[in-house]
């Protein structure tokens, strides 16, 4: 009994030594952007914007190569508030682009595959803003190996992520299709009227798919998943004007919410 408490406590204290240390070498690596950023009248210039990025694939790195304490999920979540952090800076991204996205999303897999919220954020910013769709379905797929129709709650909507993904950026009609008529299966599981309602329209949108695999519908449905579900406001512009390209429209009102017109022909 001893010797089982004795090693219980030391693990705990490795843990918390551990994720101290983490802590300190990710901070340690921010100080020289934060000194940057306190002097106000120093405008950022493409050199100081490349040293950025520099940094924060260092970070990335260190993120990537931290053993297992227990502290998984907390470094999924750290990760992605940095992603926000890095997409949300538009003048650096306009220097740079987006070219650290993937790593962003592969360490929140490779920490913890079932935080399903993060699936939509790290899906932008892959697929949208740094043009690896490809990269996007590689590592959905490896996440969902580690995700049932029962857990994570939700976890129906990485298949619609996943739909998406490969209805408008693979151009994979046959793939959205199945990945639609997946996520219904799994939202049909719950009883609550969300879920009921992602049923509904999975469904709807594979049908769409299964008479027509480049149905102008079933876009327009994908890029209102976008834009209904996502906080980033550059995201919700994006697919509001893809919607409009498709032909559709898209209204907002205090009392009915988002409303979404389609085109009269498909």
């Amino acid at each position: 009994m001893q010797l089982t408490w004795h090693s219980r406590w030391h693990s705990t204290i490795m843990a918390i030594a551990v994720a101290a240390l983490c802590a300190g070498g990710i901070a340690a690596l921010q100080i020289p952007q934060l000194n940057e950023l306190r002097n106000a009248g120093e405008l950022l210039t493409p050199q100081q914007a490349a040293r950025n990025v520099e940094r924060e694939r260092l970070q990335l790195n260190l993120l990537q190569r931290l053993p297992t304490v227990g502290f998984d999920n907390v470094i999924a979540n750290w990760t992605l508030i940095n992603f926000f952090i890095y997409l949300g800076d538009d003048v650096a991204r306009g220097y740079t682009g987006y070219q650290l996205s993937p790593e962003y999303f592969r360490i929140i897999i490779n920490r913890d595959p079932r935080f399903v919220q993060a699936y939509l954020f790290m899906s932008s910013g892959v697929s949208l803003y740094a043009g690896r769709p490809d990269i996007t379905i590689e590592l959905m797929e490896k996440g969902l190996q580690y995700i049932t129709p029962g857990i994570p709650p939700q976890s129906y909507y990485v298949w619609r992520y996943k739909a998406v993904d490969q209805l408008l950026f693979l151009g994979d009609g046959q793939g959205a299709q199945q990945s639609f008529e997946t996520a219904a299966e799994w939202a049909r599981l719950y009883n609550d009227e969300e879920s009921q309602a992602v049923a509904d329209i999975s469904q709807e949108t594979a049908d769409f798919l299964a008479a027509n695999p480049i149905s102008t519908r079933a876009q327009i449905n994908a890029w209102g998943l976008i834009f209904n579900t996502t906080a980033d406001q550059k995201t919700r512009q994006i697919a509001r004007q893809r919607i409009l390209e498709l032909g559709g429209d898209i209204r907002i009102s205090p009392e009915e919410g988002v409303q979404i017109r389609y085109p009269t022909t498909d």
